[in-house]
C-alpha cells in the first residue's frame, strides 16, 4: 500500500459553489444517451442488469429557508424482466390524442475536478413516467414504472462525450472570509426527455398542368411563401413530376423532435434567493412531410 488516498466525489449537497453546464454541451449528454437508450430497448433483457438495478439517482431540493440543496428521493430501477415489457411500452407515454410521444430518464454522470467529464464504459439510466397516485383521499404526482438498465458506450459515443465540460467548475468553501472556493470532482445527477410532437394535419389539392403546379389548401395559406413551400414539397416527397397533367389529394403533417436535459433539481414554487441556477439544454427540429398522396392524371411518356 502506498498510502495514497482515492479522491473524493462530492454531491451537489456538499458543495458551495453548483456546477454550471451550457447548452451546447447539454445537447451533447442528450443526443448521446438518447441514441444508446434507443439502441438498448431494442434488446432489453440483455440491456437491463442487476448493476444497473443499483444505481441509486438523487433528486435535490432548492428551497428557500437556509439557501441550500437538500438530497432527496432516492430513486432505483427494477431489472426488466419479460413481464415488464407493458410497462417499457407505457413509459414511451402519449399524449394529447397520442399526438406526442415522451420518454424519460434519470442518470449520474461525474466530472473531474478541471471540468471534464469521466467518460465511462457504461452508464446506468432509469426509465420512467409520472402519473397521479391516489394516496390517503389525495393525489399525488409520482414517477411509476421505474426500470434500470445498462448502456454501453460506443467509440462514437466517447469521442463525443470527450467534448464535455462544465461551464462553471463545483467548489467547496476553502475560505469563508474571502469567500474562496477548490474545484473538486462532482457526480451529477441528469433528468432526461426526449420525444416528437405531430400538429395537426394540413389536407389540401394539387392541380398539375404541364410545368405549372398549383395547390389550395382546407385552410387560408400563411402567405406566398408557405405556398411555395408545399409545392416543393410535393415535388420532393411524391411523383407529382411523372405527370403531364392531373389532380390530386395530399396530406401534410409537421413533426416536431426534441430533448431537453437537465440537473435533477426540484424547487419551490417561488424561489426569491434561489441557490440552484439549474443547467439544462436541449435542441428541437421541425420536419414536414407528406403521408397521403393520391390522384388521377396523365404520366411523362
Amino acid at each position: 500500500m502506498t498510502g495514497l488516498k482515492a479522491q473524493k466525489i462530492y454531491e451537489l449537497d456538499e458543495v458551495k459553489q453548483i456546477p454550471v453546464i451550457d447548452n451546447s454541451n447539454m445537447d451533447i449528454i442528450a443526443s448521446s444517451i438518447q441514441k444508446l437508450f434507443i439502441d438498448a430497448i431494442k434488446n432489453p433483457l440483455k440491456a437491463s442488469t442487476p448493476l444497473a438495478a443499483n444505481e441509486t439517482v438523487y433528486a435535490f431540493y432548492d428551497s428557500d429557508e437556509d439557501r441550500k440543496l437538500h438530497k432527496i428521493n432516492p430513486t432505483n430501477g427494477k431489472q426488466y424482466t419479460i413481464s415488464d415489457s407493458t410497462r417499457l411500452r407505457l413509459n414511451q407515454i402519449k399524449w394529447y390524442r397520442n399526438e406526442m410521444v415522451e420518454t424519460s430518464l434519470l442518470f449520474n454522470l461525474t466530472f473531474d475536478e478541471n471540468g471534464k467529464l469521466i467518460v465511462p464504459e457504461k452508464i446506468n439510466v432509469i426509465s420512467y413516467r409520472k402519473e397521479d397516485v391516489k394516496k390517503n383521499n389525495s393525489t399525488y404526482i409520482e414517477q411509476v414504472g421505474l426500470l434500470a438498465f445498462e448502456l454501453i458506450i460506443t467509440d462514437s459515443i466517447k469521442i463525443e462525450l470527450s467534448k464535455v465540460k462544465l461551464k462553471t467548475l463545483a467548489g467547496i468553501d476553502v475560505n469563508s472570509l474571502t469567500g474562496g472556493v477548490k474545484p473538486v470532482s462532482i457526480k451529477c445527477p441528469f433528468n432526461l426527455k426526449y420525444g416528437l410532437y405531430k400538429s395537426d394535419e394540413t389536407k389540401g389539392h394539387a392541380i398539375k398542368r404541364g410545368d405549372n403546379i398549383d395547390i389550395s389548401l382546407d385552410r387560408y395559406f400563411k402567405d406566398e411563401e408557405e405556398k411555395f413551400s408545399i409545392i416543393n414539397m410535393l415535388k420532393k416527397q411524391t411523383e407529382i413530376l411523372t405527370y403531364k397533367k392531373g389532380e390530386f389529394d395530399f396530406s401534410i403533417i409537421k413533426e416536431t423532435f426534441y430533448r431537453n436535459v437537465g440537473f435533477n433539481i426540484v424547487a419551490d414554487n417561488i424561489i426569491a434567493n434561489r441557490v440552484s441556477k439549474t443547467s439544462d439544454g436541449g435542441s428541437s427540429t421541425q420536419t414536414e412531410k407528406v403521408i397521403s398522396f393520391s390522384g388521377t392524371g396523365k404520366k411523362i411518356k
